[in-house]
């Protein structure tokens, strides 16, 4: 009895002293975010006298289920911001802090309720990098039973995905992609969640591939994968539980908008017992269309020749249509780039320029990609006719959408090969409006598509933000994600760029230092590629290149067959090194 009526008095006297130590409120100081494309809030926590905040413990603050989105957190202070446009003046906001005092006597958590109005000059959220939150490498999981992710797919799980589709007998449904790369984001930001692509995707197995990933290396080499994010429709393997069972449908590269790819979806589907080959022999209303798709197909494959033979079909079936020879004329200028100065082949271009109106999309967009990739076989008139052919795409542009139909290229898209063009010219003033146009065209799609938080149009928009002179607008931009993803590498990364670029080489380093410790497979390669630059500018030389050849002898190549870009990033990374050690 003595030592229960000891314990049940130190628990009292325990909790005496901590009702006596409860601390005051935290002060919030709420402003207007002035870099907002919308009006923004700002929230700006600091501690009362004598205490500070526990930044490693759970935050949270919220206006109405309305979720703020913390800029930094130190000991001293804490930065929210929002531009959600339901937020209005007046709403009742609720922040929960970890409060402890400084001598160490307890740590408590704090709610404050507080309307939504200024009440003071605060514009901006300042969290230099020194001051922010400690962040700790996740430790290594253990593997995990394999499972879905929330949109149905299973995640570099081609085993579990393959068993499916043998038990169910469905046909599988591939996306290869980076999650560095902005439309593979923007599949998962505005497509796969919504109820149109789950009713789809019901006939279908799901598979996604992150193509920095070992696990994906074997299927990228089956089917031949040369960009991202690429869709695979594949037939259902039958009994057979291996990847060689699978054999490709169709292919589709690029960002697809939800009602064009669940359109594909469905059609695909339709004909999910036949291959393209089959379909151009079993369809022979549908030849001409099926033919292309054949030839797009084969060249993004690589297979070079039965691409050409395919478009030289086409030639002869269709002798009008200038899509076969200029597609001919891109996969033989490849290798041989003196073609393009033979008399046949400029009257050609000439043809496709004089009916630009009347001709596809998609043969607009081969002979602007066959003038840019071989700019110095061209003059700089024969160069500007890619300019005629990307104002007439443009005057094709879906307002509904900001895409062109058919062809899956963007209003966004069009500035970004302006751009090219305009390098190729080198035209510095053609470039600048590039850029600012496409500042307008981002802006345009994040409003079309609410996507204020969207990873992928954000990280264009930023990059553009700094090309077109806007430093400090991207900055922010980075600044934001950064915060929002810690340990992640894709807005380190990019922001490294461009503070090397500027010259702010602090920065850069710790940016970069952060893109290599939370990057991997070939992502971590260039992230390496990346730091050994910003060192050598930084003046350490030596130490850059033990760094690279430290880390080029614990990480070997990969098998040629299977990973041709991993060995790419490797042999950009042993450039790098060259050039440094040089000079």
């Amino acid at each position: 009895m003595k030592l229960l009526f000891t314990l049940i008095s130190l628990i009292a006297l325990h909790s005496t002293a901590i009702a006596g130590n409860s601390p005051p409120d935290f002060k919030v100081e709420v402003g207007e975010d002035q870099n907002a494309k919308m009006r923004g809030w700002l929230l700006l926590f600091t501690p009362p006298e004598h205490h500070h905040f526990n930044v490693q413990a759970p935050m949270k603050v919220t206006a109405d289920a309305v979720p703020f989105i913390k800029v930094g957190a130190t000991e001293a202070k804490v930065g929210y911001r929002s531009s959600n446009p339901t937020l209005k003046e007046g709403q009742k906001v609720e922040a929960s802090l970890f409060l402890c005092d400084n001598a160490k006597t307890y740590c408590m958590k704090k709610t404050l309720a507080f309307e939504l109005k200024t009440n003071s000059a605060l514009h901006q959220l300042d969290f230099p990098l020194q001051e922010a939150t400690p962040v700790v490498a996740p430790k290594p999981k253990k593997k995990k039973a394999a499972q879905k992710d929330e949109f149905g797919f299973w995640d570099n799980d081609p085993e579990s995905a393959i068993k499916e589709a043998v038990k169910t007998h469905r046909p599988i449904f591939i996306d290869f992609y980076g999650i560095w790369c902005p439309p593979c984001n923007l599949f998962s930001e505005t497509v796969f969640p919504k109820a149109k692509f789950r009713n789809a995707a019901k006939s279908w197995v799901l598979l996604k591939m992150d193509a920095d990933r070992p696990e994906s290396f074997d299927l990228k080499s089956h089917f031949k994968i040369g960009g991202y994010p690429t869709l695979i429709a594949a037939k259902s393997p039958g009994a057979q539980s291996s990847t060689e069972a699978l054999v490709e449908i169709d292919r589709m590269v690029g960002f697809y908008p939800l009602s064009d790819l669940v359109v594909k979806m469905n059609g695909l589907y339709q004909d999910r017992l036949l291959t393209l080959d089959e379909k151009l022999n079993a369809q022979k209303e549908h030849y001409g269309a099926t033919l292309k798709q054949l030839i797009r197909s084969r060249a993004e494959q690589k297979a070079t020749q039965e691409a050409l033979n395919l478009s030289e079909e086409g030639m002869r079936a269709f002798p009008q249509d200038h899509f076969y020879p200029l597609q001919a004329l891109a996969i033989r200028a490849e290798d041989k780039s003196e073609l393009l100065k033979e008399s046949t082949n400029g009257m050609l271009l000439k043809a496709v320029l004089s009916n630009r109106e009347r001709e596809s999309s998609e043969t607009l967009l081969i002979m602007e990609d066959l003038l840019v990739s071989h700019k110095s076989g061209f003059t700089p008139e024969e160069l500007s006719w890619g300019l005629s052919l990307l104002d007439t795409l443009k005057t094709r542009v879906n307002p509904g959408t900001l895409s062109v139909p058919g062809v899956e290229l963007s209003i966004a898209d069009i500035d970004s090969m302006r751009v090219d063009l305009a390098e190729a010219l080198k035209d510095e003033a053609l470039q600048k409006k590039s850029y600012v146009d496409g500042v307008a065209s981002y802006q345009k799609m994040i409003a079309l598509q609410q996507g204020a938080e969207s990873r992928g149009l954000n990280l264009e928009l930023a990059y553009l933000y700094w090309k077109s002179g806007e430093p400090e607008k991207a900055k922010k931009l980075y600044s934001h994600f950064i915060a929002k993803y810690p340990r992640e590498f894709t807005f380190y990364f990019a922001a490294s760029r461009m503070y090397l670029d500027l010259k702010e080489y602090k920065i850069a380093r710790d940016y970069a230092e952060k893109a290599v410790k939370y990057s991997y497979g070939d992502n971590q390669i260039r992230s390496m590629e990346r730091l050994v630059r910003v060192m050598n500018a930084q003046g350490e030389k030596k130490q850059a290149v033990d760094r690279a050849q430290d880390f080029l002898a614990k990480n070997k190549r990969a098998d040629e067959k299977l990973a041709i870009r991993t060995n790419r990033y490797f042999q950009a990374l042993e450039k790098a090194v060259d050039e440094v050690g040089k000079i």
